[in-house]
């Protein structure tokens, strides 16, 4: 029979044996109570958490954080084409006025009837105005937007012997301001304040409904022509009912010396209505000497729009439209024919200035 493996012994040696094993299972106590005990030995092997405290793969965060593919709004900012306005602002066609505009070249004026020869011909030529105590002279406006740069300056010619009623607006033509156009506007509707004189001072607008053909489009050349003589005709018509007389005011040359479409119209309504009572006024002399544009001029200084003895007379894009002085001198070209034509006495019409009223 084999002996036991371990401690138990067999014989005599059986005490000793024991007392044997006793030290001997104590020395492994200690021993392993050693190995618990021993302060910081083999630290490295206990407490070596590397592998579970190396949070490199879970802190790396370059992957996450790295957005420059999310903030790259190259694409989304690039707004060059959307502020790219340039065809919306581009507003040249609305504001371009020439295509309107006949120039007196291409006119052919229809010839003289005897319906005008025969208004106010067999009058006399006419006299003053006779004006009651009080009474002021009436006078009727009917322009575009270079009349409309007059108006304060004739308010001021005629000062507080005349009341001035407008039907002036910039872009209208003249039979916006015809009752079947300008409805309560219509100068028909003024029969019953009997104007004394009715002031015409269109260029040739064909912006409004009024001056459109069939197709809806501005009438032009011939078209263009016999619908403002036509309705030149209508206002002396309608100022003959009423008992009012008639000027025809042209204005002046364009910067490249063209002329307006209403020129040689305007021009022709006295020779169709013989008689005084219908007049055509030029502001070529004051404005455009000899049919030639003219911006700038020597003036005086009591004229408004003149510095230092010099002053401009023409403004806009196209030099159209009238700087202070070129509208006051303007203003001063009606009053003189005013007092030229008879209608009315120099020394009642004076440079008041008191403004009259609009």
């Amino acid at each position: 029979m084999r002996p036991r493996v371990g401690c138990q012994l067999v014989g005599r040696v059986l005490v000793s044996g024991r007392v044997h094993c006793f030290w001997t299972k104590s020395l492994m106590m200690l021993t392993l109570v050693g190995f618990g005990c021993s302060g910081n030995q083999n630290l490295e092997a206990t407490t070596t958490v590397v592998p579970t405290t190396t949070v490199v793969p879970t802190t790396t965060v370059v992957p996450t954080t790295t957005v420059v593919p999310t903030t790259t709004v190259v694409p989304t900012t690039t707004v060059v084409p959307t502020t790219t306005v340039v065809p919306t602002t581009t507003v040249v066609p609305t504001t371009t006025v020439v295509p309107t505009i006949t120039l007196a070249s291409t006119i052919t004026l229809a010839p003289i009837t005897s319906r005008e020869s025969e208004v106010n011909s067999t009058s006399l030529p006419p006299a003053p105005f006779t004006l009651k105590e009080d009474e002021q002279l009436r006078i009727l406006v009917i322009g575009d937007s270079v009349i409309e740069q007059v108006l304060p300056h004739l308010a001021t010619v005629f000062g507080s012997v005349a009341i001035i009623e407008r039907r002036v607006h910039g872009g209208t033509a003249l039979c916006d301001w015809f009752a079947a156009q300008g409805k309560e506007l219509g100068i028909e509707h003024l029969k019953d304040w009997q104007p004394h004189v009715i002031i015409v001072g269109h260029g040739g607008n064909a912006l409004t409904t009024c001056m459109a053909g069939l197709d809806g489009k501005p009438l032009e050349g011939e078209a263009f022509s016999e619908k403002y003589l036509l309705d030149s005709r209508y206002v002396v018509e309608v100022a003959d009912q009423m008992g009012s007389r008639v000027l025809f005011v042209n204005h002046p040359v364009w910067f490249d010396g063209s002329i307006w479409g209403t020129d040689e119209i305007f021009r022709s309504m006295p020779d169709r209505y013989p008689g005084g009572f219908v007049r055509f006024v030029s502001t070529w002399p004051a404005l455009s000497p000899n049919g030639q544009f003219l911006e700038s001029v020597s003036c005086l200084e009591s004229e408004p729009g003149c510095v230092d003895g010099y002053g401009e007379l023409r403004s806009g894009r196209w030099k159209a439209h009238l700087q202070e002085l070129g509208a006051w001198r303007y203003a001063v070209t009606i009053w003189e024919e005013f007092i030229a034509a008879g209608w009315v006495d120099s020394e009642v019409i004076n440079f008041d200035t008191e403004e009259g009223d609009i």
